[in-house]
């Protein structure tokens, strides 16, 4: 399966952000902290908001979205 246009795939695949969310124990009616993948980390230093499915990490700086 080949995507034609990146952002259109995104778009379809964001409403399933807050289900999935849910389904992991998350409550995305506020915002959270979780633990960054990208770098080590012992305490939750990424801040993640919902309703704007973007994330911010305190630690290193590091801004975007569930795809970046």
């Amino acid at each position: 399966m080949y995507i034609k246009n990146y952002q259109e795939a995104v778009d379809s695949l964001y409403p399933y952000l807050e289900e999935y969310l849910n389904s992991q124990g998350i409550d995305t009616t506020k915002n959270f902290t979780c633990i960054h993948p990208d770098h080590d980390d012992k305490d939750p230093s990424m801040g993640l908001v919902p309703s704007r499915r973007a994330f911010n990490c305190f630690g290193c700086g590091t801004v975007g979205g569930i795809f970046n």
